[in-house]
């Protein structure tokens, strides 16, 4: 029996790594990385437009994680890029090609935010990608033929290489692995039943337990 595909964009390290390791035992794995690693399977950059064109039209994967994403620490172009212009290639290119099955964006809760007066001027940029991405999905799940189901997912603070540097003092963050759970909750609800989108925060570790539920979370 052949199992269902899912390609991961950003799959060397952090979220995307989660997510191949959690999923590896019931799917082919497809990783998409700039650089080698165990679950890796095309390398390459997703700001390349033809390196883009090539895995739209190579794959039709059955899950699709929207992964790739780069941070406040590079220029506004290479933020646009990746974040906005390589994520909704990837969605629009893979919604029109999926009969079904799921795209799970990995957005940020800055796309819940109407105004941040705190940031600066890439933080911003940073934002108005996410909200774009967040847009669009919206966009696509209400047209009538498109018959996959997209999620955007907008976590806080997470345990990764990109996040760790803006982490806020009593900010317990989340491990990647959690995120990994919470797309494996996503994708197994009912056929009837779609998760637009899903905002996670973290709490405070002045109000919370010593011992988080689970070892993962």
């Amino acid at each position: 029996m052949n199992r269902p595909n899912m390609l991961i964009t950003g799959t060397s390290r952090g979220i995307g790594l989660a997510c191949a390791k959690h999923f590896s035992d019931r799917y082919n794995i497809i990783g998409i990385s700039r650089s080698t690693g165990t679950y890796v399977t095309e390398i390459g950059s997703v700001t390349d437009l033809q390196f883009r064109k090539y895995l739209i039209n190579k794959y039709t994967p059955d899950v699709f994680i929207n992964n790739a994403g780069v941070g406040i620490d590079v220029p506004t172009d290479v933020i646009f890029q990746t974040n906005a212009e390589a994520a909704g290639d990837f969605m629009v290119g893979f919604a029109e090609k999926m009969n079904s099955g799921h795209i799970i964006n990995i957005s940020s809760w800055l796309a819940t935010i109407t105004y941040n007066p705190w940031s600066g001027y890439r933080e911003s940029v940073y934002q108005v990608t996410k909200k774009l991405i967040t847009g669009l999905s919206k966009e696509l799940n209400a047209k009538q033929n498109v018959y996959v189901k997209i999620t955007n997912i907008e976590p806080e603070n997470i345990d990764t290489d990109m996040s760790r540097k803006y982490l806020k003092s009593g900010i317990k963050p989340m491990s990647t692995t959690y995120i990994a759970e919470t797309i494996d909750w996503i994708i197994n609800q009912p056929p009837w039943v779609n998760i637009d989108s899903i905002c996670i925060s973290n709490f405070r570790d002045t109000g919370a337990p010593g011992r988080t539920r689970t070892d993962t979370h």
